[in-house]
């Protein structure tokens, strides 16, 4: 994937997107979580080749499409039956 210092030259373009998720209101969102989102899901099966595309796909994130991210990851996740779950601690 990356070195340190690629994550390292990124890190201005990533601090970046999450000023802007902060202004669209979102302040929980942190650089890790963006870097997660890249990793585990847009650069998944192929990260970009040069630093300028990588940029560009930086550039290109949106809130909607984090979201759905974290929608995908939500439904997707393997989830106990009802059955397993002790009711009486959630109370």
């Amino acid at each position: 994937m990356l070195s340190k210092w690629q994550w390292a030259l990124l890190n201005p373009s990533l601090d970046k997107k999450v000023k802007e998720f902060h202004q669209a209101g979102y302040p929980e969102i942190k650089r890790e979580d963006l870097i997660n989102y890249l990793k585990n899901y847009v650069w998944k099966r192929q990260s970009p080749t040069t630093y300028l595309k990588k940029l560009q796909t930086i550039k290109e994130v949106t809130c909607n499409r984090y979201f759905d991210y974290l929608q995908l990851q939500a439904t997707s996740c393997k989830s106990r039956s009802l059955e397993e779950i002790n009711i009486d601690s959630l109370l």
